[in-house]
Order: C-alpha cells, then sequence, then structure tokens
C-alpha cells in the first residue's frame, strides 16, 4: 500500500530583514522619546515646585482697625471674650475642654502673651504652627492688626505641595477671623463695656456737700446728704435743674472714705458752713448710661478711666455719678439708671 506523502512547510519570521528591523527601531526611537519626554517633565515639575514652593512659607493676614489697641488688647488676651466675635457660632462643644476654638478643621489657642500682641497655635491632625498676632497703634483711634505665621515645608515634592494648600487654607481661615473682629473691636461698647459719649458741660452751676465718713456710706447716708442740699435749695428760692450727683471715693493710704453729692440749680447761692457753691466749667466730658447696682457702676467707671487713659484724655475734675434713679424708692439695685460722667481736657 502507498503511503501518502505530506509536504510541510513552516513559516519563519526573518529577523534579520530590513523592513523588521526599521518597524523595531522606530518602536524604540518612540519610546526612548516618550521616556525621555515623561523624565523632563517630571524633572521641570520637580523643579517648580521647589522653585515655586520656598523652605518656609510665610503667610499673613492684616487690617486696619477703627479703635484703641490697647482696648483691644485687653479684650484678645482674654479667650472668654473670643466666643463674642468668633466666626463660627455656635462655639463647638469641644472649647469648654480644650480651651481652643474651632474653624474649618483648624483649632486656635491663646499661647505666650506679648506686650504688643500674642502667639495664636494653630493645630490641625498632627501638625501644630505658631503664629504671632501683633496690635500696632496708628493713633489713639486706630490701630493695625498684623497676624503673621511660617509654614515649614519638606524636601518630599508630594508633601511639600500638600504643605502648601495647608498653608493656604491657613491663611484663609486668618482672614475670616480677623475680618469678624474687625467690626467687633470697632464698637466701643464691646471693648469698654459701656457705650462711651462725649459731649459739653450744661450743669455749671452747683450747690455741694462733702463729707468725710468714717465707714463707706450706705444709701440711706447718702441720700440723706442729698436732702439736706434740697432743703437749702429750695428754702433759698432756687430750682434743681437736674438729677444729683454723687462722687465717691476710697483712699487706700487713710483707709478712708470721702463722699461728695451735689445739685445742678438754676442760680448761685451764698452756701453755708456744709453747703459750698461750686462752679464747672463748660468744657468737654465722657458719658455714658449704666444699668444696676453699685459694682456694675464702679466697674463702669474703671472702663470709663480706662478709655480716657487708652485715648489719652487728661481729667480736670473728678468724675462722678448722675442718680438717674432714686435708689431709695427703687429698691431693686438691677433697675437703678445711673449716668456716669469724666471731664477731659
Amino acid at each position: 500500500m502507498l503511503k501518502p506523502s505530506c509536504t510541510y512547510r513552516y513559516l519563519s519570521t526573518n529577523y534579520t530583514s530590513p523592513i523588521f528591523v526599521t518597524f523595531t527601531s522606530s518602536i524604540l526611537s518612540g519610546m526612548k522619546r516618550l521616556l525621555v519626554a515623561g523624565l523632563v517633565i517630571f524633572c521641570i515639575a520637580l523643579i517648580a515646585v521647589y522653585v515655586s514652593i520656598p523652605k518656609e512659607l510665610e503667610i499673613s493676614s492684616i487690617a486696619v482697625i477703627k479703635a484703641n489697641e490697647r482696648s483691644v488688647y485687653r479684650s484678645l488676651v482674654d479667650k472668654n471674650n473670643w466666643k463674642n466675635w468668633w466666626p463660627l457660632q455656635p462655639i463647638d462643644s469641644r472649647q469648654k475642654e480644650t480651651n481652643e476654638f474651632y474653624l474649618d478643621g483648624y483649632s486656635y489657642k491663646i499661647g505666650a502673651k506679648l506686650p504688643d500682641g500674642m502667639e495664636v497655635i494653630i493645630n490641625h491632625q498632627d501638625s501644630s504652627n505658631s503664629s504671632l498676632l501683633r496690635l500696632l497703634r496708628l493713633s489713639p483711634d486706630s490701630m493695625l492688626i498684623k497676624w503673621t505665621a511660617t509654614v515649614p515645608t519638606t524636601y518630599n515634592p508630594v508633601t511639600r505641595v500638600k504643605q502648601y494648600f495647608a498653608a493656604k487654607r491657613i491663611k484663609r481661615g486668618m482672614e475670616q477671623i480677623v475680618a469678624h473682629l474687625k467690626p467687633f473691636a470697632e464698637t466701643t461698647k464691646n471693648m469698654y463695656g459701656i457705650d462711651v459719649k462725649q459731649t459739653r458741660v450744661t450743669d455749671t452751676i452747683l450747690m455741694v456737700r462733702k463729707i468725710v465718713p468714717k465707714e463707706r456710706p450706705t444709701t440711706t447716708d447718702i441720700y440723706s446728704y442729698i436732702e439736706s442740699l434740697r432743703s437749702y435749695i429750695a428754702g433759698s428760692g432756687a430750682t434743681e435743674t437736674n438729677h444729683p450727683m454723687l462722687h465717691l471715693h476710697y483712699t487706700e493710704e487713710t483707709r478712708s472714705y470721702e463722699a461728695m453729692v451735689a445739685i445742678p440749680v438754676s442760680k448761685k447761692l451764698a452756701g453755708t458752713a456744709s453747703i459750698s457753691p461750686k462752679r464747672m466749667v463748660a468744657g468737654h466730658i465722657l458719658y455714658a448710661d449704666v444699668k444696676g447696682g453699685e459694682a456694675t457702676v464702679a466697674e463702669a467707671m474703671r472702663q470709663m478711666e480706662n478709655y480716657a487713659s487708652d485715648h489719652e484724655k487728661i481729667s480736670p475734675a473728678l468724675p462722678y455719678q448722675l442718680l438717674v434713679t432714686d435708689r431709695v424708692k427703687e429698691t431693686d439695685t438691677a433697675n437703678w439708671v445711673t449716668r456716669i460722667y469724666y471731664p477731659i481736657l
């Protein structure tokens, strides 16, 4: 039997053919160019990161505030005041536990207190940055607030870029905080607790009685002094032109009180051994209305003195209270209305 004969033909690639060599070289050359281009772009990007993002990022927020820098300083160093103007309301519940204020994932805490400002520590997750908030005087009624911080960067390019964007977020937070502080600080009552105004003295003719009691005079004592003035004024044919006035002072050295009561009158009177006439100069005077008892009035007077000192006002005469409410008739001290006065040049 004859077996069929089979012929097998094997196809083989000729790797040495000019066409194949040219094709392979073209692919390799293209890949090499892409690799080189990618490497160049990577190097350029790397250089750009190190050139555009410095080793330390300086960020700041600056604003002019129409307020006295001393009053703003006293308010800022007391962390209890921050809740009154903080941008995020209501205040984060964590603030009571940590004494920090929170905004957009960052926390802010008062650090070291300086003569012209304070350190503010800004924390975010595992990072912490120390910033400096300075209050610079421009005039008695205006100041410059300058808040600066330095954010260090690392040599790792990825981390460096992240730190750059973190610094931008910190700057936005600082600007937002300063923007909320500015209108709050520009309101006198927020800084001093009283709404201080200025006017001119109109009650220039007074009848005055001065007393040096052994102990602090009570409300009853003070109004007994006032009644003695009223009796004399009425018996002399004059009329009262305003509420009674009171100046009460305690001298630490002698541990003694000095009380002075006065009533403005329509005309000058001769006076007696214990009552004397006094004429006030029709000059400038600061005043503010206060509602509350003696402690509230005393604190308001202290803040008035701060205001006068902050604004470089010199007083040529004693400050005093105008007793708008009759304190004998009104026994609830929360309802007492008093206008405090502070003469200035």
